[in-house]
């Protein structure tokens, strides 16, 4: 139950971070576009981790990786 409740944190502060960074990294993006899948999310942030600078690369990596983690839970720090 521990991880779905951090897994669901972890969505939400990444939905966040592409929200907060949609105009100056995802600037090519759909305005309507609401990403919902969490492969979707999890390309948009290795995209942000692409163009932004190092304290938002920092965040969407450790975001993507904690959606992406296929071994144990904490191995990201959420």
């Amino acid at each position: 139950m521990e991880t779905e409740e951090k897994d669901k944190r972890a969505l939400e502060a990444a939905r966040r971070l592409i929200d907060e960074h949609r105009a100056d990294c995802l600037w090519y993006l759909r305005e309507d576009l609401i990403p919902a899948d969490r492969s979707l999310i999890i390309d948009l942030l290795r995209r942000i981790e692409e163009r932004s600078d190092r304290a938002t690369f920092v965040e969407a990596r450790r975001l993507r990786q904690w959606l992406s983690r296929t071994s144990s839970e904490g191995s990201a720090g959420f």
